[in-house]
């Protein structure tokens, strides 16, 4: 067994994992925020969060902030997480009544690379050259919860290796209002390129249907990285075997055929641009952009 302290060092070394059960959640209540500090010195693979009460799922979950040296480096509903988890093959929330915080990258063939994003804590690495000393999980609840309750989390930890903490895994989410037009592209207002913190571009999720976001276009410098329609975009998914796809939401994933490596370097990209095309009029789309990179905060 090991303890807070503990470490691991090399590149290659697989993690020895353990369940780790958490401090209790602070603050429960309908539109109230919900709050836990994560035990310094653990590496965090995933954490699982319990819930319950009368009416309460992720839908309930109005914001989920994953805050790291008082950084906020995840921001998204509860609801949002668990179309993700799902996408990368993990049961629905439903299905144990937990909703899963998944830092690593699942489903990738050079399987030690998954590792990259675990989160280290109390060492300083490439992801947190600080190291990262204060760790808190916020959950809004929403007004539509009935007595609602968070067990205690769960986490899924190794020893922390500071050769292995390389990014963190951000999630951040956007909004974008398209006027609805079947044939002319709509370019993204939101910027993601030129942000020292999350210098690549691992996912883009956006919250509308294949059928009425027909197309999907990356352009950095000039340059398309993807033009593809959603429905080839699904197609190209679903022959991975890897992803599954939600035919609710339009997902680009670098990672899609499970190479870690094909995410988009765009941190110092002078121009990267989105484009769509959505019939669906007036639309007003969430959007979360999945980043790799670092917190400088101490």
């Amino acid at each position: 067994m090991f303890g807070i302290g503990t470490t691991q060092t090399g590149a290659l070394t697989r993690p020895v994992k353990r369940k780790w059960k958490m401090n209790p959640f602070q603050s429960v209540g309908v539109s109230m925020t919900a709050w836990v500090q994560a035990d310094i010195g653990l590496r965090y693979h995933s954490i699982m969060l319990p819930y319950g009460g009368t009416t309460m799922t992720p839908a309930h979950m109005s914001s989920v902030r994953l805050k790291l040296n008082n950084e906020t480096v995840w921001n998204l509903t509860g609801a949002r997480i668990d179309t993700l988890n799902q996408f990368d093959g993990l049961p629905a929330a439903s299905t144990y009544g937990a909703l899963v915080l998944n830092f690593e990258r699942l489903g990738l063939i050079d399987h030690i690379k998954r590792y990259d994003t675990a989160i280290n804590t109390g060492v300083p690495c490439r992801q947190a050259p600080n190291g990262i000393n204060n760790m808190r999980i916020e959950v809004d609840i929403d007004s539509g919860a009935v007595a609602p309750t968070l067990g205690q989390p769960q986490g899924i930890v190794s020893p922390p290796n500071k050769d292995q903490g390389n990014f963190i895994l951000r999630r951040t989410t956007y909004t974008e209002n398209v006027p609805g037009s079947a044939s002319a592209e709509f370019q993204f207002i939101n910027k993601f390129n030129q942000k020292p913190n999350e210098p690549n571009l691992s996912r883009l999720y956006i919250e509308e249907t294949a059928a009425n976001l027909t197309n999907l276009r990356l352009n950095t410098n000039g340059t398309d990285d993807a033009n593809i329609s959603s429905a080839l975009n699904n197609t190209d998914i679903a022959m991975s075997n890897i992803r599954k796809v939600n035919t609710g939401v339009v997902i680009w994933d670098s990672a899609a055929d499970g190479n870690y490596n094909n995410y988009l370097r765009i941190g110092n990209a002078k121009t990267f641009n989105v484009y769509i095309i959505d019939s669906n009029a007036n639309a007003s789309l969430a959007v979360v952009a999945e980043t790799l990179g670092n917190v400088t905060a101490a």
